[in-house]
């Protein structure tokens, strides 16, 4: 492919990635926003987030994949049944770091909690499992700080390709591997805008993916406000 062709081909796969590919998922509570690949730089570079709220006044998530190498029951050690069931402690965000939120899986929904996806429920404090003697081990994980978006922003940020957005599961938002969560999703992203573009020039989905990657694409721009913390307050 000459240069001046592979140029406009370059700019027409940026331009369909950054549109989305039909069918693409739109935000709602319990669904995933996938960091693209152009955050490197960025605070949320290769993050998972699960949308806790989203409608007019903004948006809010945790992160679910960044794991801290501090236990649960270090971070909050006046909650006992933190002490052998807890488990680490994962950053949920910039944003309000000092405020401790929770995310468990219960067959039905606990006081105090509200549902988001399948059996995976949210609450601003600890009060579901402090009162619990034994809860499961691995039902429950604790976060510091959460992800803002203010009224519009997210939606702006997605215009601009800065996420994709998944299906919520509760088998991921609770991965034995959350490190290796954001590639695995990223890469089922890929494969779904690839299979959506794979009669243009006759691609398939990984000499897609191939030239995407290597290609030297313009990094996006934008000012989230997640790096003003307190900016978006929960209701």
């Amino acid at each position: 492919m000459r240069n001046g062709s592979l140029r406009v081909f370059v700019f027409l796969l940026a331009a369909a990635w950054a549109g989305g590919p039909a069918g693409a998922e739109n935000p709602a509570k319990g669904r995933f926003l996938v960091a693209d690949r152009s955050l490197s730089g960025s605070n949320f570079a290769e993050t998972v987030v699960l949308l806790i709220r989203y409608d007019a006044g903004g948006a809010m998530g945790l992160v679910v994949n960044r794991e801290t190498p501090i236990q649960a029951a270090k971070l909050l050690p006046d909650i006992s049944v933190l002490a052998d069931r807890g488990g680490r402690a994962y950053v949920g965000g910039p944003v309000e770091t000092y405020k401790i939120f929770l995310l468990l899986r219960a067959d039905s929904r606990p006081a105090g909690a509200v549902p988001v996806v399948d059996d995976v429920y949210f609450a601003n404090n600890l009060d579901p499992i402090a009162g619990q003697s034994a809860p499961e081990p691995g039902s429950f994980r604790i976060y510091a700080g959460y992800a803002g978006w203010a009224p519009g922003q997210l939606d702006a940020e997605l215009d601009q390709g800065a996420w994709s957005v998944l299906p919520g599961e509760s088998e991921a938002v609770f991965d034995a591997n959350p490190q290796g969560l954001w590639e695995r999703l990223i890469r089922r992203t890929e494969f779904r805008i690839a299979r959506g573009l794979k009669t243009l020039q006759g691609l398939t989905p990984d000499e897609y993916i191939c030239i995407m990657r290597s290609a030297q694409l313009q990094r996006l721009d934008f000012n989230p406000i997640h790096r003003l913390p307190g900016t978006v307050h929960l209701n």
